[in-house]
């Protein structure tokens, strides 16, 4: 029975040694990065308003790796995309755009998300770059008559060298009224601002 008793102790001791030692490897894992940034002053945008969002790549032990894919994901009720504004052309390949349909990010609130994606073969060389580094840069327009909300553009992992992790930073925007009187932006300041100007002020 001693014995017994001893020799599960011991399974579970060395259960315990693995877990633990299983631990601290997925912690030192190095990562690869990539974080969503804006030129929004604050992440704040007012109605109307053009702004952009970047990518940039960032990997922790400095490697060079087989390359990267990620969606980015967004309300379109809200941001209406202008242009992409730049793409990193080392070893692409492809950046596509589709509606959201299986909710993908498990987001209700976005409703299209953008797919990218680079790959090198025959080694780890990518970037040909030192990171960080900017990957895609989207250009937005906050749509009109938009009042005071949040809305988070979603980051979600596509592909990643097998070697790392993958770390992806979301961004939240702060959707504030226009501080331009004319709320409708019709040109002129009239009763429907007035309106639109006494109901902000009642919300808050």
């Amino acid at each position: 029975m001693y014995s017994t008793l001893k020799s599960i102790s011991v399974i579970i001791a060395l259960l315990m040694i693995s877990l633990q030692s299983n631990i601290v490897r997925a912690e030192d894992n190095p990562k690869q990065i990539v974080e969503l940034q804006t030129t929004a002053p604050g992440n704040i945008v007012r109605s109307g308003e053009i702004f952009t969002v970047s990518a940039v790549y960032d990997v922790s032990n400095g490697e060079k790796l087989t390359g990267i894919g990620f969606q980015i994901f967004y309300n379109s009720s809200f941001f209406e995309k202008m242009s992409i504004d730049y793409f990193y052309e080392d070893s692409p390949t492809g950046l596509k755009e589709f509606p959201d349909v299986n909710n993908l990010d498990n987001d209700p609130a976005t409703d299209n998300y953008l797919v990218m994606g680079w790959s090198v073969y025959g080694g780890n060389s990518w970037p040909y770059l030192e990171p960080p580094i900017e990957l895609i840069r989207i250009v937005f327009k906050l749509k009109n008559n938009i009042q005071h909300n949040l809305s988070t553009i979603n980051l979600i992992k596509k592909s990643n060298a097998s070697t790392h992790d993958f770390e992806g930073k979301n961004l939240q925007i702060e959707i504030n009224p226009p501080s331009n009187p004319d709320i409708n932006q019709d040109g002129e300041l009239n009763l429907i601002d007035v309106i639109q100007i006494l109901k902000h002020v009642g919300s808050n």
